[in-house]
């Protein structure tokens, strides 16, 4: 062999070698790619998951709102209205009542001198 085919040959050798080294990294690449890939789709696959485990909690508690929770505000709420319409049938039955006794007082003093000073 000359020096020349040598040194091709020593060429060709580096060669190999640099193609042997980059089919390997890319293999090691597409190994950690194909691992990370995995990983992703089972963390959205469990974020599914979780997605709808939180769906289905927020159902059954809209449920029980309506179903439990919404007659006791309302009845909270008549309750309200019915001791506010109290208290104003209050105000109004004491003002009726201090103007008919001031009525009646009036009319005896007016009419029948009740309470009129002697003279």
């Amino acid at each position: 062999m000359t020096e020349a085919e040598m040194k091709m040959s020593s060429e060709i050798g580096a060669l190999r070698e640099a193609v042997t080294r980059l089919t390997n990294t890319w293999q090691q690449q597409e190994v950690v790619a194909t691992e990370g890939r995995r990983q992703l789709h089972e963390g959205m696959n469990q974020l599914s998951r979780q997605q709808i485990e939180t769906k289905t909690e927020v159902a059954a508690l809209k449920k029980e709102v309506t179903d439990e929770i919404k007659p006791v505000i309302k009845q909270v709420q008549q309750d309200r209205w019915r001791t506010e319409g109290m208290k104003s049938l209050g105000k109004i039955v004491w003002f009726g009542v201090g103007a008919f006794f001031a009525g009646v007082s009036w009319i005896l003093y007016t009419f029948l001198g009740i309470g009129k000073p002697p003279g």
